[in-house]
């Protein structure tokens, strides 16, 4: 029960990574914020798990929209106040040559791998400075960040540079008590 009435916020919830790190936490103790653009989809989560009202709570969120993740942040805050943790977990990885893939998906891949996280992180991170509250925000990357894959360089892309900001968050909120960590799953 080390995050006993923690609060955890993970964006990406009802996806395979989002489902077991929500499941992580619950079993630790915390009440988890599930932030999905499927809310039908978290809601399964939390009723599978049989996880309480009191300790889950299914925000609908649309990543690529920052009055939709302000809303969100706004909605955590009303309830249960600032988070202790972030989870920034939710990404895509469609594949496609340089060549082919087209201008609107690469600008979609880095709006929901590399602004999503930036956006969600500035606005929890507000909430815990004007709180208080030491706490820890977490990027989900890949091993992609490191090592280039034909047919997925947007993608290996958008997860470098989302390594870069958020050794950027770390470095800017570790006065705050604030600290920010990267991690890698892989095949």
């Amino acid at each position: 029960m080390r995050f006993k009435d923690r609060v955890v916020v993970v964006t990406g919830a009802a996806g395979v990574f989002g489902r077991w790190i929500t499941e992580a936490f619950w079993r630790e103790g915390a009440r988890v914020v599930l932030a999905d653009a499927r809310a039908d989809a978290a809601e399964a989560v939390v009723k599978a798990n049989g996880i309480a009202a009191d300790r889950a709570m299914v925000k609908q969120v649309e990543l690529t929209d920052e009055a939709s993740i302000q809303a969100m942040a706004a909605a955590v805050q009303a309830r249960w106040g600032a988070p202790d943790v972030v989870v920034n977990n939710a990404g895509i990885y469609p594949a496609g040559g340089l060549l082919q893939i087209e201008t609107a998906e690469f600008d979609r891949i880095f709006s929901i791998n590399v602004r999503a996280p930036y956006a969600v992180t500035k606005a929890f991170a507000t909430q815990m400075i004007t709180a208080g509250k030491q706490g820890s925000i977490i990027m989900i990357s890949s091993g992609a960040a490191r090592a280039l894959r034909k047919g997925t360089v947007p993608y290996c892309a958008s997860k470098t540079t989302l390594e870069r900001i958020a050794k950027g968050f770390a470095i800017e909120l570790a006065e705050q008590g604030i600290r920010g960590n990267v991690v890698e799953p892989g095949f």
